[in-house]
């Protein structure tokens, strides 16, 4: 069996991703350090934009855990139907909601063949005032 030797080229946690015809992204609300927020609770609806290259040319996928506070929160698939060796597979998902109960850490881990990457952390802030 082969382990998982794949690798993360750009994860981006931001409030949309949209795509055009000639294969452009376009992010919109990235968010860099951390994520600021009016209040809490409250629930936001973020996406996930990620490059991942990967040795495998047949089809495969890895698991998402999303975590806050060190608990799972969610959990997600993202199937790849194999790509030639050197290219990079773009995955985009869009639009899912996460409830933040008070400050605390965000965590989006991708996992396969008991292997795991830790590809978001974040922090989550109220937003400080101008």
């Amino acid at each position: 069996m082969i382990k998982w030797q794949v690798m993360f080229k750009n994860v981006i946690l931001c409030d949309w991703v949209t795509s055009d015809v000639q294969n452009k992204h376009s992010l919109i609300g990235i968010y860099s350090n951390h994520l600021a927020v009016p209040e809490f609770p409250i629930a936001i609806r973020l996406s996930l934009y990620l490059e991942v290259g990967d040795v495998r040319t047949e089809p495969h996928g890895f698991d998402l855990i999303f975590k806050f506070g060190g608990q799972e929160v969610a959990r997600g698939r993202a199937d790849i139907n194999g790509m030639p060796d050197g290219d990079i597979g773009i995955i985009v998902i869009n639009g899912f909601e996460l409830l933040f109960p008070a400050e605390g850490t965000l965590e989006i881990d991708a996992i396969r063949d008991e292997i795991t990457h830790k590809v978001v952390y974040k922090e989550v802030q109220l937003a400080q005032p101008l």
